[in-house]
């Protein structure tokens, strides 16, 4: 078992979609700061890997 998959293992004890929602308001509202920072130029990145990161979550949760 991986660092990580120690530390998010206790997550599956709550519903996996107010899981999945707090990690999603979490993530967004960082990469929200972070591209208000940078004038907005890294945004559509950002999102992209927002999206792929959050995906890869919500099949972590289901599995």
């Amino acid at each position: 078992m991986s660092l990580l998959d120690s530390w998010l293992h206790p997550l599956r004890a709550y519903p996996r979609g107010f899981v999945l929602a707090c990690f999603a308001l979490t993530a967004g509202a960082i990469i929200w700061t972070i591209a208000k920072a940078l004038k907005w130029s890294i945004y559509s990145v950002a999102m992209l890997v927002f999206a792929g990161v959050t995906g890869a979550f919500a099949l972590w949760l289901w599995v």
